[in-house]
């Protein structure tokens, strides 16, 4: 199975003479399938399919709100001569579609819906922002013209024309408030055990890469006796800052879980291109040798489900390090409390006063919010330099991004919520990615588990000199205790450096005439000189760089020059 057959496209002539009966096209599960079934009068045997068109017919384009799980859901009611395009809350099945002229064109993949879309151009100013910082976490995508549909969204098309609506919305749910702080620690774990239950239906394995993550879902799935239950995890034994082996062992022994390892020393990134079509540009061009290895194990173990714990350092709050919370005592001018507060804090390492404290941590995020620019979260890393092989005709972008919509009720929550929309937009195109027969699911995205760590107050969530609060204390007894206390975390980086400087196949596809640099996007003697550093790991923004290089590998194939 690959991922063209795991999702959908489809277009809608608005201009024909109506349709006589619905149509629903759906890609996904639903993890409160037998609530729904209780609630809409179903039999258990009722596809999903049949499902969600009950819940349209009771909650109408509301039904977002209502239907737990992952997935992307189109449905056409001749009722209302109309189509509604909808998807999980959070986005992790993305929706794109495209107008032209009367004719909506919709789906799952970009690559379906440009087959159905000839003459589709990229989008140079996507372009120009994802080479500048790795990424573009917005609703445009490469292809100029089509859409992804955002967070908590829902279009409704009809002949006369179409509408977004917000159809869920962190900033609707209220902060909780317990008398007793053990009632968070329970209630985390009730919502992580409910959100690998229900991510399960068939035989499952899950990743373990040696973070709290990833080690998170493999404990919880091993204590809830998810039969045949397996973990998947690439080691670099030779790459001494990416390997994680010593941290996997650890999980292995004290919960007797089986392990498979990929060597990822041996199947070293770029050491093979893809062989087959990749949505978007990303960092799956490098690591293709390594997810071929996870596709070919998953089949011939016949796994059906690989649970991932992505998403965790967004939801969990591994990625804040100072307080967030005083910028809306900034924002109400009780400025006496803010600075108090921020002087609470153990000022980290390379900061400077506490006048620089204040404003970086509260003030700035405070003014940005009331500007309606992104709140950008972690002030305390220094913003990478502007990449020196980009070409000085790339379409600008502003360096205050507009934030996404809709905004939150305070500083805080809108600093959270961006950071679910970031984790959204990768979530969906590592969904739009996966070429395997296995589902693979993501248990820490569980909406619930989402909405309660949004809600908790600011005590719950961050304090001076540690993260993920919460999961550590709740997690006493699930986790090893040394991982449960773990603070650190390696990444492929050095791996994916040593692979580009031992294969100069692809060192000479980089750097000899690169369409990036034909296509006006890089200066090729300055993107020549970064490849060449790069082989030694020697790089500015290495998300920039790697971003480059997907693109320019993207292109490639695009262009059938791989």
């Amino acid at each position: 199975m690959n991922a063209v057959s795991q999702g959908f496209a489809e277009s809608v002539d608005m201009s024909a003479s109506a349709r006589s009966a619905d149509k629903v096209w759906w890609r996904g599960f639903l993890a409160n399938r037998g609530t729904l079934l209780t609630d809409l009068g179903l039999q258990p045997s009722t596809p999903d399919e049949v499902v969600v068109a009950q819940a349209y017919r009771r909650w109408g384009a509301e039904l977002q709100a209502h239907l737990l799980g992952e997935y992307a859901l189109a449905i056409w009611d001749p009722a209302a001569d109309s189509l509604l395009l909808t998807h999980d809350a959070l986005g992790v099945v993305p929706v794109f579609y495209a107008v032209r002229g009367h004719t909506i064109y919709f789906g799952t993949h970009l690559s379906l819906l440009v087959r159905l879309m000839p003459g589709t151009d990229l989008d140079d100013s996507y372009v120009a922002e994802f080479l500048s910082r790795g990424e573009c976490l917005g609703e445009r995508t490469i292809y100029r013209g089509i859409r992804r549909l955002g967070v908590g969204r829902t279009l409704r098309y009809a002949a006369s024309g179409g509408a977004e609506l917000q159809t869920w919305s962190l900033g609707e749910i209220p902060e909780l408030r317990y008398r007793d702080p053990r009632d968070y620690e329970e209630r985390f774990r009730q919502l992580v055990r409910s959100a690998v239950r229900t991510a399960v239906d068939g035989r499952a394995w899950s990743e373990l890469s040696g973070g709290l993550d990833s080690s998170t879902i493999a404990c919880v799935s091993h204590d809830l006796g998810v039969q045949d239950f397996a973990t998947i995890s690439v080691v670099y034994p030779a790459s001494a800052t990416s390997d994680e082996m010593s941290w996997i062992r650890i999980i292995q022994a004290e919960k007797r879980i089986r392990g498979y390892l990929i060597d990822g020393d041996k199947h070293r990134p770029l050491s093979m291109l893809p062989d087959r079509s990749v949505e978007e540009p990303s960092r799956l061009h490098l690591t293709w040798p390594i997810f071929t290895e996870y596709e070919n194990l998953l089949r011939d173990h016949g796994v059906e489900v690989l649970l991932s714990g992505f998403g965790g350092d967004q939801v969990l709050f591994a990625e804040t390090d100072y307080p967030i919370h005083v910028a809306d005592d900034v924002r109400r001018l009780r400025l006496v409390s803010a600075v108090r507060q921020v002087a609470r804090w153990s000022p980290t390492a390379g900061e400077r006063s506490l006048t620089h404290r204040v404003l970086s941590c509260a003030a700035l995020p405070a003014w940005n919010y009331l500007r309606g620019n992104a709140i950008r979260y972690q002030y305390t890393r220094s913003d990478p330099q502007p990449s020196p092989w980009l070409s000085p005709g790339l379409p600008r972008h502003d360096d205050a991004v507009r934030a996404p919509t809709p905004r939150m009720p305070t500083v805080r929550g809108q600093a959270y919520y961006e950071q679910i929309w970031r984790m959204a937009c990768s979530a969906g195109q590592s969904w739009g990615h996966n070429t395997t027969a296995a589902r693979w699911r993501y248990p820490l995205l569980y909406r619930p588990l989402v909405e309660f760590m949004y809600a908790l107050p600011p005590q719950q969530q961050v304090a001076p000199g540690r993260d993920r609060l919460l999961q550590r204390r709740a997690l006493t007894g699930i986790l090893p205790e040394e991982i449960r206390a773990r603070r650190t975390k390696s990444g492929p980086a050095q791996a994916i450096y040593q692979g580009l400087r031992a294969n100069r196949d692809v060192y000479q596809l980089l750097t000899d005439r690169p369409l990036l640099a034909q296509r006006g996007y890089v200066d090729q003697a300055a993107w020549r000189a970064a490849v060449q550093a790069a082989q030694f790991g020697v790089v500015r923004s290495s998300a920039a760089f790697e971003a480059a290089v997907s693109l320019e590998l993207w292109l490639r194939q695009r262009e059938k020059q791989l």
